[in-house]
């Protein structure tokens, strides 16, 4: 499963798994673009105390918790030309935020923002797919190139058509009421035009996935996503369209092309 949009579609119990492990519940990716093509990215982790010690990650002291969002940030400042950290906070309450600044968006590789939420492409993934950033003239122009598979997604019908499985998830959606992955863009000011499918005042969702939703869907509607992934097959905007009107909530833009112009 090697990129963003697959990913998110395809491997969610996988991404539930390493939330749980981790015991996080809440995790936000933010591209942040300035005028000039300078910008920061920002992750935000929240973590559920009762949820990491219920997977044995509930032993570790809070400067543990913050040593560790530290060594997050220099990891992916070193993946980013020109990238230094912003800062690491802890907000309390579970919550952790980094940030790291880049001097320019046209060399950053859309994989390591998509890969700070674990919905791009799997570390280690070195495969080229063409996917860029591109700042020129006011108009930020992200291409995604990556194979859009949407007709695999019967595969993942089959997995969730398992009812042991089903059980198994079942056991987890309490702990996911709120908890949810998103990868975002936000502009130094009003966005003027974008092809976009979600964009809000200064920012454009890719995606916003509320696992909790996608998870109770998956286990109860399999028979739906099949249907989905059938009949949209080759055509990632009609997929789009109807996962989302099955699961509530959830964002996504398969484009191979995003124009924003601020």
């Amino acid at each position: 499963m090697r990129n963003g949009f697959r990913k998110t579609c395809l491997a969610a119990a996988m991404a539930v798994s390493a939330l749980l492990l981790g015991g996080c519940i809440n995790l936000e990716s933010e591209l942040f673009v300035k005028k000039d093509g300078s910008g920061q990215i920002t992750v935000t982790k929240n973590i559920n105390p009762m949820m990491a010690g219920m997977m044995g990650g509930g032993e570790d002291g809070e400067d543990s918790k913050l040593e560790e969002a530290e060594a997050e940030a220099e990891a992916l400042a070193a993946r980013i030309p020109g990238g230094e950290v912003v800062s690491v906070d802890d907000l309390g309450g579970g919550k952790m935020r980094i940030v790291v600044g880049f001097p320019d968006v046209n060399g950053l590789d859309p994989k390591v923002l998509s890969s700070t939420t674990n919905i791009g492409e799997s570390e280690g993934d070195d495969e080229d797919y063409g996917s860029t950033f591109r700042f020129a003239g006011g108009v930020l122009t992200y291409t995604n190139k990556n194979p859009k598979d949407t007709e695999k997604l019967g595969e993942m019908g089959d997995q969730f058509g398992d009812e042991e499985q089903r059980e198994n998830l079942q056991m987890f959606l309490p702990m996911l009421e709120g908890a949810g992955l998103s990868l975002t863009i936000r502009v130094d000011g009003p966005i003027a035009e974008t092809n976009a499918r979600h964009a809000d005042g200064s920012v454009v969702t890719l995606v916003s996935l509320p696992l909790g939703a996608f998870i109770s869907a998956a286990i109860n509607k399999s028979d739906e996503f099949k249907a989905i992934g059938q009949a949209t097959a080759g055509d990632p905007d009609a997929f789009a369209q109807a996962i989302e009107d099955l699961v509530p909530g959830l964002k996504m833009d398969p484009q191979e092309e995003i124009r924003i112009r601020f």
